[in-house]
């Protein structure tokens, strides 16, 4: 899928991994076949949360198991083909 984007709306999640609210990850990209033999896949991969520090500046507080992960975006390539 080039467009990927999940949040969560209210409260906090009841399973591990969840996201709570304002937490979620998004995905954007592109996919092209040739000659139905070969498949790219580009994308663009981030995650959102709130992020801060505590009052001694010492701690790094997030709202979320994955809301550590707020300043690592990557970027994906994927090739497949078949024969």
């Amino acid at each position: 899928a080039p467009v990927f984007f999940n949040m969560g709306l209210y409260g906090n999640s009841s399973v591990i991994f969840g996201d709570n609210k304002g937490q979620g990850s998004y995905s954007l990209g592109v996919s092209f076949d040739v000659d139905n033999t070969y498949a790219f896949d580009v994308k663009y991969n981030g995650y959102l949360g709130r992020h801060g520090n505590d009052s001694a500046g010492a701690a790094s507080l997030n709202n979320a198991v994955l809301g550590k992960y707020w300043d690592r975006d990557w970027v994906s390539f994927t090739f497949k083909t078949s024969f």
